[in-house]
């Protein structure tokens, strides 16, 4: 009786095991790529049990070895990462085609492998947009683009671009300006070039992708970019600043005449008149050199005045 409900409890242990070695056919295997960048999932059909690590090969087609992604070796991950083993430029990198296998382990116990479907990296990749730079004037924009960087190297490490992939034909820039007046389409093969004839101080919705070649192009992407103000509000400006100009020069001006104005000495305070005193010669009639007034009186006696009722007079004989 013992024996029979342990065997029973150790099947019991048993179905999820059987469960992840059975049905790992029920995982679909993508490819996911961008810029040459190559990442290969597995999505779950029926949910495997936590633990259940993963082991991932590769080859080429038409070679008769399956080779092992170290790196992908008993993986709880379900993604793995070639782009190192496929984004390598050799000289058959126009040609090859990749595709990989995975196998499920669960407890020592692996599943059948599942084969992915064969992709031609070059052809199965997507091209992200240009970069794209600006510089504006009044009446046009100058467009400076730049291909998105990639994930190709060669086989001595050096970085490959868009133009070392796709050489023939070359490969052209497509951009289309558009605004509520204008619009305005160009296709070239320069990264730098001049649009004219645009309006001033104008918006413009820029639109640019690559074409790689007839049948195939990159991503897009929309930008916004300005025209600068046009010469109407250069001349309102240039107009306000010289008034400000003429008005602080007239201010200058009047503050300096109002400081050099000559003055009239007031009568109360022009001593000239008064007897016993005299003045240096160093006054003058328009009373703008500066003068002492001295007191001359004979110091010999002590002076005396006498006080009338209309004011001060002289010495008394």
């Amino acid at each position: 009786m013992w024996l029979f409900i342990l065997f029973a409890i150790l099947c019991s242990a048993d179905v999820p095991v059987y469960a992840a070695c059975s049905n790992f056919r029920d995982y679909n295997i993508t490819f996911h790529s961008k810029n040459f960048e190559c990442i290969w999932k597995w999505e779950e059909g029926n949910r495997h049990p936590p633990g259940t690590l993963y082991d991932v090969e590769y080859k080429i087609y038409g070679a008769k070895n399956w080779t092992n992604k170290y790196e992908c070796q008993n993986i709880p991950e379900r993604f793995c990462n070639l782009t190192t083993e496929m984004a390598t430029a050799t000289g058959d990198f126009n040609y090859n085609e990749y595709y990989i296998r995975v196998k499920a382990r669960l407890m020592g116990c692996p599943s059948d492998w599942v084969v992915s479907r064969r992709v031609h990296l070059k052809e199965n990749t997507s091209i992200g947009p240009p970069m794209l730079t600006y510089v504006s004037t009044i009446n046009s924009i100058k467009f400076i683009l730049r291909p998105p960087n990639i994930f190709v190297h060669s086989t001595d490490g050096q970085p490959q671009t868009i133009d070392d992939l796709f050489k023939e034909p070359p490969v052209k820039y497509h951009l289309t300006l558009s605004s509520q007046k204008k619009n305005q389409t160009l296709t070239v093969v320069q990264k730098e070039f001049d649009v004219y004839s645009l309006e001033p101080g104008t918006d413009y919705n820029a639109t640019v992708y690559m074409i790689l070649n007839p049948r195939r192009c990159s991503e897009s992407e929309t930008f916004l970019v300005r025209t600068l103000p046009g010469n109407f509000w250069a001349f309102i400006l240039g107009g306000l600043l010289a008034l400000i100009l003429l008005f602080a020069m007239a201010v200058l001006w009047l503050s300096y005449k109002y400081v050099n104005l000559p003055r009239k000495m007031p009568m109360s305070l022009d001593l000239r008149h008064v007897p016993g005193f005299k003045e240096t010669g160093f006054l003058s009639d328009d009373h703008t050199t500066e003068h002492v007034l001295l007191n001359t009186l004979s110091l010999e006696e002590p002076p005396q005045f006498q006080y009338r009722a209309n004011g001060i007079c002289g010495q008394m004989s």
